[in-house]
């Protein structure tokens, strides 16, 4: 059953996500962040945020990292909608905000491209094909054109105006 869970059911229903398909939610700032327990390739879980949700986790401060953080089980490494090429958000936007592992991103036999978050609450380079559970986001499309107005035409494709 999908509904907003405060920090104590999260850890009452999400603990077990591996037995159950679960769905943990924090909302901050009209953005809503999803856990989302399925086990999927990183273009896969954009695909399925993308049609149920707004996007893939796109993380900007240190405040939105800790939210995101906040709706997944501790042991857990899930996707955020980081990727190679140059390192951008999966809306196609600038990243600045960094939380690596040291010594990452290595890009480790050439085909690490896309990231997860550990359960060390850090960022790891991985090869997109892996299968992971995953973070999408709803959020406020108006947030997104004050931030990135360049990316106006991605935000008017991917968010939905509330």
């Amino acid at each position: 059953k999908n509904r907003i869970l405060n920090y104590t059911d999260k850890f009452l229903h999400c603990a077990a996500f591996i037995v159950h398909n679960c769905s943990c939610y924090q909302k901050k700032n009209g953005i809503i962040y999803q856990f989302i327990s399925t086990l999927k390739t990183w273009d896969s879980a954009r695909e399925y945020c993308r049609e149920y949700h707004t996007d893939m986790a796109m993380i900007e401060s240190s405040a939105e990292n800790a939210e995101v953080y906040s709706v997944k089980p501790a042991l857990a490494q899930v996707w955020i909608g980081l990727y190679r090429v140059p390192w951008t958000w999966s809306d196609n936007s600038e990243y600045s905000f960094k939380n690596w592992l040291p010594l990452q991103p290595d890009n480790f036999l050439f085909n690490q491209f896309c990231v997860v978050e550990n359960a060390l609450h850090q960022w790891n380079d991985e090869p997109c094909a892996l299968e992971f559970p995953f973070i999408c986001q709803k959020g406020d499309s108006s947030l997104k054109f004050i931030a990135n107005r360049r990316q106006q035409y991605v935000c008017v494709v991917y968010y939905t105006l509330t």
